[in-house]
C-alpha cells in the first residue's frame, strides 16, 4: 500500500486532524494534508516520521482502532499486546516501508507489458469443468462452494448462444481464486472461452486508492485486457472493508451473488439466480454503483482506431507539463512529408482525416510549447538499422497493420525538425539515452493522465487518468531527467550530439 493511503487510514481511525498532528510534530498543516493526499511523499529516513508515529500511537485509545489496524495490515500481534510502544514501532514500520520508491511498481508493469504475448494453444478440446448436477444447484457454501458457483456461472454464459456484456464486481477475499493454482487455471480457461465467444466485460476493481492495489489488479487481468473485451472501473473513495459483496451478472443468463464479513468466506453462502426479476434487480444495483465509479483506463487493442486518435488529440490539447518516452522518434515531431509518404496506399477519406489530424497536432505543439514544457526521451538507433530499414516510423500501429520504416533522409529530416524545436522553444527539452529496455511509448502529462502504446504483437494502448498511476509514471520518468538544471549549455550539448549523429548518418 502506498504511503499516503497508509497514513490517511491511520489518521482516520485515530480521528486525528491535520492541524492536531501538525501542532504536536511542528509541521505545517498544509504539509500534513499533502502527505495524506499523495501530492507529497517523504524521502527515505525523513526525521519527522518518528514523532508522527509516536503521536499517532498515543491516539489508539480503543480496541476497535487496534482491530482495524491489525486487520487492514495483517499484523500478527494480538490486540492485548498492542501497547503504546509496540504501536509506535508498528506505525513507524508501516510508514517507512510505504514511503519506499514507488518506481518498482512502474518498472515491473512496463516489463510485463513489453514482454507480454499470447500463449500458443494446441487444438481446442472440450472439457467438462463442472458436472450437470452442480449446474442445477442454486446455493453453494464456503470456499469450495464459491469455486463451484463461479464455474457454474461461467458455464451458463458459455451455453448462452447470444453474446452479452457481463457485469462483475467483488471485494470479497480472493483466496477462492488465488489459493488453488489448478482451480485458477480452470477459471482462466473458462473465462477465456467466455471472451472468445464474443462476450464483453465490465468490471469494477476493488482499489483502495493505493498503487499496490491498482497494479496487482492490472497484473491479474492483463491477459484479458489484451483482448480489448474488458472495460475496467474503480470506486475512487475508501470503503470501510467490513461488509463484502460479490455480484457477477450475465443479464441474459444468470447471476451470482454472495456476502461476507471482512475476509471470512469460509462460512458464506453463494447464490446462483435465474429468475429474470432478480437478475434485473441486481443489474439496477450494479448500475447504481457503476455510476459512482470512474474508468481505471481505456483500452484500445489491435490497430489503433479513430477513437484512440481522438483520445490522443484530447490528451495533447490539455495544458500541463509532459514527458514523452519512446523507442526512437515520436510521431509528435514527425514532418508532414513522412506521413504523406506512408499513407499513399490508404483509403482517401481515411488518409485525409489522418493527415489533417497530424497537421492539427503539429500546430497545437507550437502553441503548447509557449506555455507548457515537453521533455522527450529516446535513443538513437545504429546507422545500420536505419540503412537496412529496421527502424519503424511511429505511425505503424495507426495504419492498418502496414509497416513503414525510416530511410536515411526521412530520419535526418525529423532530427533536423527536433533541432529546430530545441532552438526555437525554451520549453522543449530532449534527453538522449544510451539504449532502450522496452518497445513502448509512454506519454505522461502531469496532473492530467498518461497514454501507453505497445507496438509489438499483440499491439495495445492504454489511456489512463487515475491520479496515483499518473503520478507514479511521472516520477518514474522524471528520474531519467538530468540532475543539472535545464540551461542553454545542456541544450547546446544535446543539439551538438544530434548534429554529429546527422553528419555520420549522411556519410554512412
Amino acid at each position: 500500500m502506498e504511503f499516503s493511503a497508509t497514513f490517511d487510514f491511520i489518521m482516520n481511525i485515530t480521528t486525528t486532524t491535520n492541524s492536531m498532528l501538525a501542532k504536536h510534530v511542528s509541521l505545517d498543516p498544509s504539509f500534513i494534508s499533502r502527505l495524506r493526499n499523495g501530492s507529497r511523499t517523504p524521502s527515505k529516513n525523513e526525521n519527522y516520521l518518528n514523532p508522527i508515529s509516536m503521536f499517532l500511537a498515543e491516539r489508539f485509545q480503543h480496541d476497535y482502532q487496534k482491530e482495524c489496524l491489525k486487520n487492514r495490515f495483517s499484523i500478527a500481534i494480538e490486540i492485548l499486546d498492542m501497547t503504546e510502544n509496540t504501536l509506535q514501532v508498528i506505525i513507524l514500520n508501516l510508514l517507512s516501508q510505504n514511503s519506499a520508491n514507488k518506481n518498482n511498481y512502474v518498472t515491473n508493469f512496463i516489463k510485463e507489458l513489453d514482454q507480454f504475448s499470447f500463449k500458443r494453444e494446441g487444438a481446442e478440446q472440450e472439457k467438462d469443468y463442472i458436472s450437470r448436477e452442480i449446474l442445477e444447484q442454486n446455493i453453494f457454501y464456503g470456499v469450495s462452494g464459491k469455486r463451484e458457483a463461479v464455474l457454474a456461472f461461467l458455464s451458463n454464459v458459455i451455453e448462452n448462444p447470444t453474446p452479452e456484456t457481463l457485469l462483475l464486481y467483488s471485494d470479497e477475499d480472493m483466496y477462492w481464486l488465488l489459493g488453488d493454482l489448478n482451480y485458477a487455471k480452470k477459471w482462466a480457461e473458462l473465462f477465456s472461452k467466455v471472451i472468445s465467444l464474443g462476450n464483453k466485460i465490465k468490471i469494477i476493481h476493488t482499489i483502495n486508492r493505493s498503487l499496490d492495489d491498482i497494479f496487482n489488479a492490472i497484473k491479474i487481468w492483463m491477459p484479458f485486457y489484451m483482448t480489448g473485451s474488458i472495460e475496467p472501473y474503480y470506486y475512487p473513495r475508501n470503503r470501510d472493508g467490513i461488509f463484502k459483496r460479490t455480484i457477477f451478472i450475465a443479464p441474459q443468463s444468470c447471476a451470482l451473488t454472495s456476502n461476507s464479513v471482512r475476509s471470512n468466506i469460509a462460512d458464506s453462502s453463494n447464490f446462483i439466480l435465474y429468475d429474470k426479476n432478480a437478475i434485473n434487480s441486481l443489474v439496477s444495483e450494479y448500475t447504481d454503483y457503476l455510476n459512482l465509479c470512474e474508468p481505471l483506463m481505456k483500452i484500445y487493442s489491435g490497430n489503433l482506431t479513430s477513437s484512440f486518435i481522438n483520445t490522443l488529440s484530447e490528451f495533447e490539447y490539455k495544458s500541463g507539463d509532459a514527458i514523452l518516452k519512446s523507442s526512437y522518434l515520436s510521431s509528435l515531431t514527425m514532418p508532414l512529408f513522412i506521413l504523406e509518404k506512408t499513407t499513399k496506399g490508404l483509403d482517401e477519406f481515411y488518409r485525409n482525416a489522418f493527415f489533417e489530424n497530424h497537421k492539427s497536432r503539429l500546430k497545437n505543439l507550437e502553441k503548447y510549447l509557449k506555455t507548457s514544457a515537453l521533455t522527450e526521451i529516446f535513443s538513437l538507433p545504429s546507422y545500420e538499422d536505419i540503412k537496412n530499414k529496421k527502424v519503424k516510423i511511429p505511425t505503424t500501429n495507426l495504419l492498418e497493420s502496414q509497416n513503414f520504416y525510416y530511410d536515411q533522409f526521412s530520419f535526418k529530416s525529423q532530427l533536423e525538425n527536433i533541432i529546430s524545436l530545441l532552438n526555437q522553444y525554451e520549453n522543449y527539452h530532449l534527453i538522449l539515452i544510451d539504449d532502450q529496455t522496452d518497445d513502448l511509448t509512454i506519454y505522461v502529462k502531469e496532473s492530467v493522465g498518461l497514454i501507453i502504446m505497445k507496438y509489438t504483437y499483440p499491439p495495445i494502448s492504454f489511456a489512463i487518468n487515475e491520479s496515483f498511476m499518473t503520478k507514479a509514471f511521472w516520477d518514474y520518468l522524471s528520474l531519467i531527467k538530468p540532475t543539472e538544471e535545464w540551461n542553454k549549455d545542456y541544450k547546446k550539448k544535446t543539439i551538438q550530439k544530434l548534429q554529429e549523429y546527422i553528419n555520420g548518418l549522411v556519410e554512412f
